[in-house]
Order: C-alpha cells, then sequence, then structure tokens
C-alpha cells in the first residue's frame, strides 16, 4: 500500500473523516482526506486532487452514491469507490456492489477500513496490469469497435436462443443499462407489453430471412430510468456467417422524434375538440407543472374577469362548493387510476357568492409511456336546468304526497279502462272488495260485481264523452261486510282531447250510517218526548212557544185549562202555573236570554198541595247566535218526599252509630271518609271535622302497607267481611277491627282492646314462668332418678358385697388364709364404696357450685392455663391445640365450671387419640343472632354414636376400655354445661374424629350493666 494516499470522502459532517483518519494511522498509513458535501464540490475534487481512493456515504443530501459512481466512471478515473453505511443487509449488499461499489464497509466498524483500501488498491492494481496486457492483443479490434462505439446507434449481437453476445458501450446512452449489464438479461422482457406481438412477428421474418437487413421496426423498450423509449431498429441474421455467428440487431433511440410526431397529432386534436366545443369552458391543467389554463368562457363561467386566469389546481379548486370538493378530487382521481374520461356535476361558489350548477368532462392525455401528462376538459353552467328539474321534482313530490296521503282513493285510467295509476287509498279499497293486490294495466271493471258493471260501463261512456258523473253504490266485502263508496268520474284532458278518466273515490259509509241513525234517532226522539212525563218545550227569543210534548199541553189543558198553542207567550201559562212569581220567571229568562244556562227547583203548589219541580233551561244558539231556548220540567215530588224520608231515617241512623260502644266509620272506594262517630274520634284522637271528605290514608300515612291498609283493600278487592286484631304505634294502641263491604262503601268497626292485650301479655309471662319451672323440677326429677340409680345400684353392690363378706369372717368354719383373702376382698369393697360416695360428693358439688360469682372469663387465656397443666402429656403425645377466638373473646361465666366442661373435653380427645396420627384439637367460638358457641373437634378415634350415642353422656357410661376411666368425665360436661343454662351435641365418624359443639344464650353470657 502506498504510504501517502489521496483521499476524496463525500460526507454531511467531518465526523466520519475523522473516525477514518485514526484508523488509517493505527495502520501507519498517512492520507490527506478531503471532503465533499455536494456533487460540484466532488467533481471539482476529483479533477484537481486526483484521488487514491474514493470513501462515500450511501446517501447524502446534495448526491446519492449511485451519482458519485457515475460521475467516477465519468471522470475516466480507474480508482476503487467504497461505500460507508450504518448498516448492510445482504439485499442493499447486492445493491451497493450493483452500483458499483468495489467494497463497502460499516460506520461502527473502521477498523476494517485499511484493510478494505489495501483490497481494493490491490485489485486496481491487478485490473490495469491486466489490461495493459490485453492492450497489444486489442489493437486490431479497436479500429472496428471505434467505428461500433462511436456510432449513435447501439449495436447487441445475439446468438440462436437471443442471448446477447456482444453489447456496443453505446446501449448505455441508449437504454441506460451498460454493456455488462445487457449481456446478462433477456433484452425481449424489456419490450413494452403492446409491442410483444409486433415483435415476435419481426424476429420470425429475421430467421426467416437470413442475411436480409430488416429495417423501420419502430417499439416502446423499457429504459433504466423506468421510462419507456420509442426504439427504432435494423435487424440482420448473420447466423449462417462463422465470423459472427449471430443476429446484429442495429438500434437508436427515436424518442423525441415519435413524441413530436404525437405533439402535433395531439395540437391537431384539441384544435378539432374546441372547435367542436367552443360554445363550453375549456380547462387544462399540466401534471407536472400543477398550472392549470382556464379559457374565457370557463373564466365567465366562474365569474372571473379574463385577466383573471386560473392558474394552480389550488386556485380553482377553491371555487368549487365546500360540499363537493372531496367528490371532485376523487372524480379526477379516479379518472387517472382508471385512465378513463370522467363525467360528472359539481358546485361552484363564485366570487359573488352565487352558487352554480356545472356539468363537466374530465380527459387525461398520456405520454408514450402510457403516464399522464396533462388533464383537461369542459363545462358548462346548468344551473337553470337543475333548478327546473328540482321544481319539478319538488312539483311531483308535493302532488304525490297530497294524492298518496289523502283519506280518498284516486285512480288514473286510459280510454279502455286500464289503470295507469293509483294511490295507498284505492289500493286498500280494490284489495278489500276483490281480495287481490291493484296492479297497472288491470281494468276498472274488474273491481265491480257482474251486476254493477252495467251500470259502471254507462258511467264510464258518459265520461269518456266529455261528461262529470257521480256514482255512490254499496260494494260487497270479501269479508262479508259491505263498504259504500261515492265515486266522481272525471275526463282526462290532452292537448284538447280526452286520453283517459281519473276516478276519486271516497268512503262514505259512515256518513250514510249517520244519516240514518239521525232520522232514527230524531223519530226514537220524537217518541221519547211525547212518551215522558217530563214536561219538554222550546221557546224564542220572545219566549213564545216553538215545540212541546204532549206531556205540558196534556198538563196545562187538564190542570188550568189551558190549551197550549205554537206562537203562544209563555208568561200567560206562567200567571196560571205559578200565580205571584212574575218578577222570580222574569229574572230566570232574562239570565237564560243572556246566555246563561239555568238549573235549579222551584216548589209550585197545586189544589193545596205541595209540588215540586226541577227545571233545566239552555241557550239554543244557531252560528253563535241566540234563537231560542230548550226547557225541560220534571216533577219530583215524589223524590223530594223520598228524601224527606231517607233523611229522617239516617238522622235516626246517626243516633243509633253515635249512641253505640263501638268506634265507627264509612269510607267509600276512593279512601274518602263519609261518616266518623264520636267513639272514633276518641279512639284515634281525630275530630270528626278533620277527617270528613279526606282521604284516610292522607291523614295516617304511617298505616300505609300495615295490617289496617291490607285488610281494607281485601275487603273492597274480595267483597269479604275482615275481622283482625293489630297494634296502631302512633297511638300506642291494641285494635280489634271488622270491616264490611258494600257495593260503593266500606263500613269500620272497632274498639281499644290495649287492656286486655296487657292481661294477655301477663297471662304469658305467667306460663313462660310456670313451664320454666316446671321444666325445672322435670330436670330435678331426672337428677333424683339419676341419685336413685347411682343409690340403689352403685351403693348397693358394694354395701352388699361387704354385709357377706363380713358374715363369712365371722364364721369360724375358714383357714386363715381364707379369712385374710375375705379381708382383702373387704377392703376393695370399702374403697370401692368410697369411690361412689365421692363421685355423689362430686356431682353435688358441681350443682351447688353454680350459685358461684360469675366473672369475666378471656377464653385464650383459660385454654393456655389448662395447656400448662397437662404440659407434660401435651409433650408427650405430641398434642397441637389450635383455637380462633376471633369472633367471642370473652364469656361472663363461672370460670370454674367453663375450666372443667373445656378440661374434660380436651383430655377426651387426647385419652381417644388415634395411633397413627399426632392429635389435633381445633377450638373456635361462633355466635349466631343470640347463642354463643363453642365447638372442640379432634381428629381421633371417633364414637359409633349409631350404636352408643344415647348413652354417651350416662353416669359411668364406657365405650373404650384400653385407657383408664371411670365414664364420669361427659356426664360432668353435660351437667355443668346445663347448669350454665347450655346445651350440648356432638358429631361424630369412626377413625375420623369428633366435634363437640356447646351453645349458651348470649343473655346468659352478657356482661350485667351497673
Amino acid at each position: 500500500m502506498k504510504s501517502d494516499l489521496k483521499i476524496v470522502y463525500l460526507e454531511g459532517s467531518e465526523a466520519g473523516t475523522i473516525t477514518a483518519k485514526q484508523a488509517l494511522d493505527k495502520k501507519g498509513i498517512n492520507a490527506e482526506i478531503r471532503v465533499g458535501c455536494n456533487k460540484d464540490q466532488y467533481i471539482a475534487e476529483l479533477a484537481g486532487f486526483t484521488p487514491d481512493i474514493i470513501l462515500s456515504e450511501y446517501t447524502l443530501a446534495g448526491i446519492h452514491c449511485s451519482e458519485a459512481v457515475a460521475s467516477l466512471r465519468q471522470s475516466g478515473m480507474k480508482i476503487p469507490f467504497i461505500i460507508v453505511s450504518n448498516a448492510v443487509s445482504d439485499e442493499m449488499a447486492e445493491e451497493l456492489l450493483l452500483l458499483g461499489a468495489d467494497d463497502y464497509i460499516i460506520k461502527d466498524q473502521p477498523g476494517r477500513l485499511p484493510l478494505a483500501i489495501q483490497q481494493s488498491l490491490e485489485k486496481y492494481k491487478l485490473i490495469k496490469e491486466q489490461q495493459d496486457m490485453l492492450e497489444q492483443l486489442t489493437n486490431s479490434e479497436k479500429r472496428f469497435r471505434a467505428l461500433v462505439e462511436n456510432s449513435t446507434d447501439a449495436v447487441v449481437v445475439l446468438d440462436a436462443q437471443a442471448r446477447p453476445t456482444y453489447v456496443s458501450p453505446t446501449v448505455i446512452n441508449v437504454l441506460g443499462y451498460t454493456p455488462q449489464e445487457v449481456l446478462t438479461m433477456d433484452l425481449f422482457t424489456l419490450a413494452h407489453p403492446d409491442d410483444v406481438e409486433e415483435l415476435s412477428k419481426v424476429m420470425m421474418k429475421v430467421l426467416a430471412t437470413p442475411g436480409v437487413p430488416i429495417q423501420g421496426h419502430t417499439g416502446r423498450m423499457l429504459h433504466k430510468d423506468s421510462t419507456w423509449r420509442w426504439i427504432d431498429a435494423t435487424v440482420t441474421n448473420l447466423l449462417h456467417d462463422p465470423a459472427i455467428n449471430g443476429i446484429v440487431d442495429n438500434f437508436r433511440d427515436v424518442t423525441e422524434s415519435v413524441l413530436a410526431d404525437q405533439q402535433r397529432k395531439h395540437r391537431e386534436r384539441r384544435l378539432n375538440q374546441a372547435q367542436a366545443v367552443a360554445h363550453l369552458g375549456s380547462w387544462e391543467l399540466d401534471m407536472e407543472t400543477q398550472i392549470s389554463m382556464f379559457s374565457d368562457e370557463a373564466c365567465r363561467i366562474y365569474g372571473l374577469s379574463q385577466t383573471d386566469n386560473i392558474q394552480s389546481t389550488a386556485s380553482w379548486i377553491s371555487f368549487v362548493h365546500p360540499d363537493d370538493v372531496e367528490y371532485v378530487l376523487k372524480k379526477n382521481q379516479d379518472s387517472l387510476d382508471s385512465q378513463q374520461a370522467a363525467d360528472y356535476y359539481y358546485r361552484i361558489v363564485r366570487r359573488d357568492g352565487q352558487v352554480r350548477h356545472l356539468h363537466a368532462q374530465t380527459h387525461i392525455e398520456f405520454n408514450s409511456q402510457r403516464q399522464p401528462v396533462s388533464l383537461y376538459g369542459v363545462m358548462h353552467d346548468v344551473t337553470e336546468i337543475k333548478k327546473s328539474q328540482q321544481a319539478l321534482r319538488n312539483s311531483e313530490s308535493n302532488l304525490r304526497a297530497i294524492f298518496e296521503n289523502s283519506t280518498e282513493g284516486f285512480i288514473l285510467a286510459d280510454t279502455q279502462a286500464a289503470v295507469k295509476y293509483f294511490n295507498n287509498k284505492a289500493a286498500r279499497f280494490y284489495e278489500v272488495i276483490t281480495g287481490e293486490k291493484i296492479e297497472v294495466g288491470c281494468s276498472l271493471y274488474h273491481g265491480v260485481s257482474k251486476d254493477k258493471s252495467a251500470d259502471y260501463e254507462k258511467v264510464i261512456t258518459s265520461v269518456l264523452s266529455g261528461k262529470t258523473r257521480q256514482y255512490d253504490h254499496v260494494y260487497e266485502q270479501i269479508d262479508g261486510d259491505s263498504k259504500c263508496l261515492s265515486i266522481m268520474f272525471i275526463p282526462v284532458y290532452e292537448n284538447g282531447e280526452i286520453t283517459g278518466l281519473s276516478l276519486a273515490m271516497r268512503d262514505v259509509t259512515e256518513r250514510k250510517l249517520a244519516q240514518e241513525l239521525l232520522q232514527r234517532s230524531e223519530s226514537n226522539m220524537n217518541a221519547i218526548i211525547n212518551n215522558t212525563d217530563a214536561l219538554i218545550y222550546s221557546l224564542d227569543t220572545d219566549l213564545r212557544y216553538i215545540t212541546y210534548n204532549d206531556a205540558l199541553k196534556s198538563m196545562m189543558k187538564e190542570r188550568y185549562g189551558i190549551d197550549v198553542q205554537p206562537g203562544d207567550n209563555i208568561l200567560k201559562s206562567m200567571e196560571k202555573f205559578d200565580p205571584g212569581s212574575e218578577s222570580d220567571w222574569s229574572q230566570i229568562n232574562a239570565r237564560a236570554l243572556g246566555g246563561e244556562i239555568m238549573k235549579f227547583e222551584k216548589e209550585i203548589p197545586y189544589n193545596g198541595k205541595r209540588n215540586h219541580f226541577r227545571f233545566s233551561i239552555h241557550p239554543i244558539k244557531e252560528n253563535n247566535t241566540l234563537v231560542g231556548l230548550s226547557c225541560f220540567a220534571n216533577d219530583i215530588t215524589k223524590e223530594k218526599q223520598a228524601e224527606d224520608e231517607v233523611l229522617k231515617a239516617l238522622e235516626e241512623k246517626n243516633i243509633i252509630l253515635e249512641s253505640i260502644g263501638d268506634a265507627f266509620y264509612t269510607m267509600d272506594r276512593n279512601w274518602i271518609v263519609t261518616y266518623w262517630n264520636k267513639e272514633a274520634e276518641t279512639v284515634l284522637s281525630c275530630p270528626k271535622e278533620s277527617i270528613l271528605g279526606n282521604n284516610l290514608w292522607d291523614l295516617f300515612p304511617d298505616a300505609v302497607g300495615s295490617l289496617f291498609h291490607t285488610s281494607y283493600q281485601k275487603a273492597f278487592e274480595q267483597n269479604t267481611i275482615q275481622h283482625f286484631e293489630s297494634f296502631y304505634e302512633r297511638d300506642n294502641t291494641w285494635l280489634e277491627v271488622s270491616a264490611y263491604p258494600s257495593a260503593s262503601v266500606l263500613s269500620i268497626y272497632f274498639r281499644d282492646i290495649t287492656q286486655r292485650k296487657h292481661s294477655e301479655s301477663q297471662l304469658n309471662e305467667l306460663n313462660k314462668s310456670l313451664q320454666k319451672y316446671t321444666d325445672e323440677l322435670i330436670a330435678s326429677n331426672k337428677g333424683l332418678e339419676q341419685f336413685s340409680y347411682i343409690v340403689s345400684h352403685n351403693l348397693r353392690a358394694p354395701v352388699a358385697n361387704i354385709i357377706g363378706l363380713a358374715e363369712l369372717a365371722n364364721e369360724g368354719i375358714y383357714p386363715m388364709e381364707v379369712k385374710e383373702q375375705f379381708l382383702s376382698e373387704l377392703l376393695i369393697n370399702v374403697e370401692r364404696l368410697d369411690d361412689v360416695i365421692s363421685d355423689l360428693n362430686t356431682i353435688l358439688q358441681v350443682k351447688r357450685g353454680v350459685s358461684e360469682k360469675r366473672e369475666l372469663v378471656s377464653l385464650q387465656r383459660l385454654i393456655d392455663e389448662i395447656s400448662s397443666s397437662i404440659q407434660n402429656i401435651i409433650e408427650k403425645e405430641n398434642v397441637r391445640i389450635e383455637t380462633d377466638f376471633s369472633t367471642v373473646g370473652e364469656l361472663f361465666t363461672l370460670k370454674s365450671y367453663l375450666h372443667s366442661i373445656l378440661f374434660n373435653l380436651i383430655m377426651n380427645s387426647i385419652k381417644y387419640r388415634r395411633k397413627d396420627i399426632d392429635p389435633v384439637i381445633t377450638i373456635k367460638s361462633s355466635l349466631d343472632q343470640d347463642q354463643v358457641g363453642l365447638s372442640l373437634r379432634d381428629n381421633g378415634m371417633g364414637i359409633d354414636l349409631a350404636g352408643k350415642g344415647a348413652q354417651l353422656f350416662g353416669l359411668y357410661k364406657r365405650f373404650h376400655y384400653h385407657v383408664e376411666g371411670k365414664g364420669m368425665g361427659l356426664f360432668m360436661v353435660k351437667t355443668q354445661v346445663e347448669m350454665l343454662g347450655g346445651k350440648i351435641a356432638v358429631n361424630s365418624v369412626v377413625n375420623q374424629g369428633t366435634e363437640f359443639k356447646v351453645e349458651f344464650s348470649s343473655n346468659a353470657f352478657r356482661t350485667p350493666t351497673p
């Protein structure tokens, strides 16, 4: 390697230069490095500095490494080119080498730089030596190559399989590929898809005509820069010539001439189009410069002056209506993507604020590579057309809405009575009559029965002659009902000629029925008026009779001798009907004529009797004008007499209800109180005046949902009598209630039974005390029975043995050794008797000990004391005692009793442990409502409860004899638990363990308050 190197480093900063310098210095290489940041600096350094090697970053802002390689090759300098990059993948490495780089290094591995430089320089030295050797061999060839390589044409020689065997250097000027690249590729893959077929025909012709140059073929081939170039070729088949043995293809780039010809044709076509659409606005957008050109007509359409030509896409798109911008851009983009013309409508907003509708067509102009080079199109203003279309649509829509939502059915038919249009109402009429759906083209005659067809035909014929007809008739529906339809037939004219007819049909069934009902009602009304006892008459504004019924005429004739006639003034009748009341009637009539409805009752004497009449006088108006009076009068004398009798009965009832000892009230189904006696006032402390006429639950809201409320509801709903007793907290009172329902009234009787309830409560307390005393007597009796059993069994046996042995010992017939045996047995029975007496004493002590003073006992501390007292046994048998007193930690009780209970249960679990596992005893407390519980569970031998459960807590009852014991432990536990007011239960499974559960009343263990 040269000791002094000249290096040009293409980089964006001097950091790489410093790193490279340091790496070369380490290897003893003295290098002068110059930095180039852009293309100009790089070319200047190549020319003026004449470097030995080039280092280049992969990508720079001012120049790409591919350009740097190309510039180096163009300079003619044969020096290495090494690329420096951050990271290089396999694909990137291949790309770098294809670019012409000699080597590459990674920036974070600068130590490889000296070696890479050395290898590259040696490679170039070797190449130079080889070139020198070949120079002499190629001198004779240079002359030929000079002719070929200096030609503007490129030359390629192909073998019989169309593979390149020779490529002239000028190929790079035509296709952009180096000769080496062309030698490795299939040239036919560069042909444009649209030209492949023609190219195949040319090659077939070339192969068929050896030695004959085939000229004039022009087609497109893909340049290395990805553009399509027009190529003109002359191809000669020289496969038969041994010196060449190939197909010689001479070709040249004729793109500019082809494009110039296309441009000329385009201008001619554009001129023809402009002449055809001179009345339309036109525009053009250059895809490269993005400059738009608008014609004068386009400017006029956009509301611009001829000097305000639009020059950019952003400029003309700003005039597009905001709601249509995205649509217009998409249409243009779709046109580019599909390479098809676009036809669309859009709106613009002119500078003067007008919104205009435009119809536009967009076309695309392509270059030789089928790339779009410009967009151009035409437009014209269709605002007035749009307005007319919208107005027409609105009119049609409104008219259709009117017809479709009309309560009348509409049908339009032609002169042959064939349906052309119908609305929803007509369709429903048609379907309920025929059971089928009406359709365009069906006949109007299909909608009528045979017996109506002749009339229908006459009507239609008359209408088609120019007359308008109305036709009413009854249709029988398919469900059996009838419909009365009124149909108006109207001729339809177009240009003065009848072209069809329209039918407007209305369902008049209800109107017909109403007319019939009105006639029937008037007839019935007349019958009712003339057959009623009420006096009915009408007057005009001068108080003269207009109409009157038979009852009025008859009464006035029979009683007063007056023959009432229409037109007579009523005041003459009133003088005899109600003498002395002229001023009253004048005032009544005046108020009625003033528009007031008068309802009143009046006493009118006749033949010395009091007669009562109820009058109702109503003004009669027509078109808001008073035209007379309508009068009704009923003789209510009998009703008044009945009312008097009812009032008298009610007065008697009230006397009775106020005098009874029970509280009483009534209410209707809306819970409104209608009666409230004095006793109800006293019991519920509620005065009569504050509750009558009011809702019961509004005054007693605390009773809603109570037994009172639900029982009253049940009485009304089920119409059943309700008897119940309930405590009313507001008054602290017990009430006995009876509720009696009727059709509309609920009658309530109730009384205060608080004293009786207190007596019953006291009696219940006495009964509970007596029951408790009885239970204690029963328990005491059981204890006495137990003692009796002990005395009769446990004492009698040792005493009998003692007496028998004593008698035998007093007899002199036995030798001394036998008597000593008697004495020994006698002592054993005395000890047994002493044990029994001692056990009885223990039991008596337990029963007397309940009178001891109680205290607050810590459960955990008590277990600790018991564990400490039997520590040697616990350690010997490896016993583990687990406790959980988180629920209840202390009890107020007799400590000695509780100590004995837990001690005996723990010792019992240890005695009857299983031999195969260590004893585990778990003791827990619990609290369930008012019960305090203690649970002691072990994993011992267990007890057969099915066979021995009944004897478990008996005195001297034992179930296992492999350990010592007398059978008193569980008896003592049960006795002490019961003395503390508790109870004990057991669960056990043989060979799985036993659980004793002790429960006490929480009241029995509650600490007394001072």
